[in-house]
């Protein structure tokens, strides 16, 4: 019984599944981080409210005029349109978009798994192509959809050109400011009360980020934290970083105390038919490998559950012969 060394062995199973590059040297808090990096980089397939920008609204309508009389450009931007919508109808029904985003996806080291613009300012971006590619990505396209995804909503933000002037698409922080006159709610957990704001320049804010620097933004006259909770000096997410050491910390919790009751739970689980010829056997496992029904992940989740803490950071221990998580109360663990 060995939580960390079965952390490692799911996570890399993770990465080869979902064809994730990673350097087979990483240490398990780094193959953590970068586990994680990897969930909120991908967008995970569920039905979402898509949501339109006043401003978007603006940039489509731009989109073909600007085109003219060239018929290459008019045939880019018209898929660059019916893309948009494309995106909205596979996200409001739940499909797989992660084919058009960046293939920095991919990769969960080196500076490739680095999303800055996803952990600064809290966007992913889409390419705005509907031709598949052999490597299982659509085209790379001329323009790109910024949008702000959470568990259940969409929030398509603007449509740009994918090269601007001084390589700046990436820290143009008008997105922001769309997303504030749009969508406050999403800009008020992020707010630094008692904290000046002060404004720098798209140009700096690229010099930042180039550093792994994090840089406070000013939106209706407050100073607003990264909206994707910033970066560390590797460029890694603070958010992915924090969650691996909560996890690592759950993990090695749960470690010692099953060391220490092992036998009990041994004879527990046994009684209830759960051992086979070898004997119970405990391992760590994802609650997404197993898709609990939902009485049993509410268990799982109760105030009283032991292991509420590692479930919500979407780990569990399971009876390895029969996949069945294994839920201790605090009653049973304090006695």
């Amino acid at each position: 019984m060995n939580f960390k060394r079965d952390l490692k062995r799911i996570i890399r199973s993770q990465f080869d599944h979902h064809g994730i590059k990673y350097e087979e040297s990483l240490d398990i808090g780094r193959l953590a981080t970068s586990y994680l990096e990897m969930v909120n980089r991908r967008i995970h397939p569920s039905p979402r409210n898509v949501l339109f920008s006043d401003r978007i609204h603006h940039s489509l309508g731009e989109l073909l005029q600007a085109s003219g009389n060239d018929p290459e450009a008019k045939r880019n931007a018209q898929e660059a349109w019916e893309t948009v919508f494309l995106l909205r109808t596979l996200l409001e029904r739940g499909k797989n978009v992660n084919c058009f985003l960046g293939r920095g996806i991919e990769h969960a080291s080196g500076s490739r798994s680095h999303d800055s613009l996803l952990w600064d300012f809290g966007l992913h971006h889409f390419h705005l192509c509907k031709t598949m590619r052999s490597n299982g990505f659509v085209n790379r396209s001329d323009h790109l959809l910024f949008a702000a995804v959470t568990n259940d909503a969409a929030h398509f933000v603007d449509v740009l050109p994918h090269r601007q002037p001084e390589r700046l698409e990436w820290v143009q922080q008008d997105l922001l400011s769309i997303v504030y006159a749009n969508w406050p709610e999403l800009v008020a957990p992020h707010v630094l009360h008692g904290l000046l704001p002060s404004q720098v320049s798209d140009k700096e804010l690229k010099e930042f980020r180039r550093k792994h620097v994090n840089q406070a933004a000013e939106l209706g006259g407050a100073a607003i934290a990264p909206l994707g909770d910033g970066v560390m000096s590797d460029g890694s997410s603070v958010m992915c970083r924090l969650r691996a050491g909560q996890l690592l910390k759950e993990v090695q919790r749960h470690q010692e105390f099953f060391e220490e009751h092992v036998c009990e739970f041994a004879r527990t689980v046994g009684q209830q038919g759960w051992s086979n010829e070898r004997g119970v056997e405990f391992e760590l496992a994802f609650l997404d490998s197993l898709d609990p029904p939902t009485e049993m992940l509410e268990v799982l989740r109760a105030e009283n559950c032991f292991s509420k803490h590692l479930c919500a950071l979407g780990a569990v221990v399971i009876e390895a012969s029969t996949k069945t998580p294994v839920v201790i109360s605090f009653r049973e663990a304090s006695e």
